[in-house]
């Protein structure tokens, strides 16, 4: 599906006055409103003080494609990977993942960039990652409260150093809760 980008009509926000929010129709409604510097935001995220944006509103008359979130959530595995001589592959799981491949084709931007060096964590650091001594329940009460995609990727890849292998049910759980993310943005 195709559209083209408008900011209005919108939802405003504001601690105290709206916490649910009231509809703003054009440009004029919103100019009566007290300034956003004076609590009106565009999401009540924003209330939290570790809010960060994702993205910026596009100019006025951008156009898009939609994005229409999948009835279920992609299975990862079996997967193609690319190399950055043009190879390709099939992995069939997480253990079979390497550095230096991604789940596109190189552009020649990527490849004019050189490889970065991996950081092989040391013995101590391994131990010391708490992630690996926790249960898949416990992982998934943490992973409730986490809604930064970035977050989540770091997580699974700690989960990808665990010295014993990496743990199935863990990163299953994070690729759920990636996909609840996702059809929440959209």
């Amino acid at each position: 599906m195709a559209g083209v980008f408008t900011k209005y009509p919108t939802m405003r926000y504001h601690k105290d006055v709206a916490p649910e929010g009231i509809e703003v129709r054009n440009a004029e409604q919103e100019a009566k409103l007290a300034p956003a510097d004076q609590g009106w935001v565009d999401t009540p995220a924003k209330f939290d003080p570790a809010y960060r944006a994702l993205t910026a509103d596009p100019p006025e008359g951008t156009p898009f494609e939609t994005y229409v979130v999948p009835a279920k959530p992609p299975v990862p595995y079996p997967a193609m990977r690319y190399g950055r001589g043009g190879e390709e592959r099939v992995i069939n799981s997480p253990d079979q993942e390497e550095a230096g491949w991604q789940d596109h084709p190189w552009t020649p931007a990527e490849l004019a960039v050189p490889p970065a060096a991996t950081h092989a964590p040391s013995s101590t650091e391994q131990q010391e990652d708490k992630l690996f001594s926790v249960t898949v329940a416990q992982v998934e009460e943490i992973l409730d409260e986490i809604t930064d995609l970035a977050e989540l990727d770091s997580i699974a890849a700690r989960e990808q150093r665990n010295p014993r292998g990496p743990r199935k049910g863990i990163l299953m759980a994070i690729d759920a809760r990636r996909g609840q993310l996702v059809s929440v943005e959209y």
